[in-house]
């Protein structure tokens, strides 16, 4: 009976939206499920659900591999993380090149993080992010081509209450060297891909933004991935 009720949910999700059938398993609303400071920091919710909640959060896509749709763009953007998914990241994008999509400029969107001392503890030497991705990136191999396209390094300086820069920062800071509006490949990694493609598309309205990005995030804490969902909804709303 359980099971069929699950299928039922999936069958209204697909007519009328999952953030419903959501809201309904974790008896919440979708912007009680934002929660504030780091993900690692997040309070533990909704595991108990986790059986239920996870078919949900698939049907979404949100942890579904994504592929660029156009052949061209005019800008490559490639968010900042922790190395293994900046690692990831820049890996995704030269499989794009590989696939035959093209760009007109690399940007990475990266700012003065402190690197993380156990999870980055190879590259302390380095200090911060953006230092990070541009060690990895001269270090990756890829087609010479890839390599003499222009690489512009968004260097955030870090938030006074967080210690280090946001996504919506590095957005802001970008905007400071003026722009060109255009077409945008944003290259980041799952669960966050669609979030992070509704920040842009909020604080970028001139920008046409496509989101790529490899599949992962399904062993995530639910209550990163509800916070993320949440977070992803409210820009949506903002649009």
């Amino acid at each position: 009976m359980k099971r069929l009720l699950l299928v039922l949910f999936l069958l209204f999700s697909c007519v009328y939206g999952d953030i419903p059938s959501l809201e309904k398993l974790t008896k919440t609303p979708a912007q009680a499920w934002v929660q504030q400071g780091d993900r690692w920091t997040f309070k533990e919710r909704f595991e108990e659900e986790r059986e239920d909640i996870i078919p949900l959060l698939e049907s979404m896509g949100i942890f579904s591999e994504k592929w660029a749709q156009h052949a061209h763009y005019d800008y490559a953007l490639v968010l900042g993380a922790l190395h293994t998914a900046v690692e990831s990241r820049m890996g995704h994008l030269i499989e794009e090149w590989k696939r035959g999509t093209r760009f007109d400029q690399i940007v990475f969107l990266t700012g003065q993080r402190p690197l993380h001392q156990e999870k980055e503890a190879q590259f302390l030497h380095l200090r911060t992010e953006t230092a990070m991705m541009v060690h990895v990136w001269e270090t990756l191999e890829m087609p010479p081509e890839l390599r003499d396209i222009p690489l512009v390094v968004i260097d955030a300086p870090p938030l006074p209450l967080r210690g280090r820069p946001t996504t919506e920062s590095t957005v802001y800071a970008w905007l400071e060297v003026n722009p060109s509006p255009g077409s945008v490949l944003m290259v980041s990694s799952q669960p966050f891909i669609g979030y992070q493609k509704a920040i842009l598309e909020v604080l970028l309205p001139a920008f046409s933004i496509e989101g790529v990005g490899k599949e992962g995030g399904r062993t995530l804490p639910l209550s990163v991935l509800l916070d993320t969902v949440g977070k992803q909804h409210a820009c949506e709303a903002l649009r």
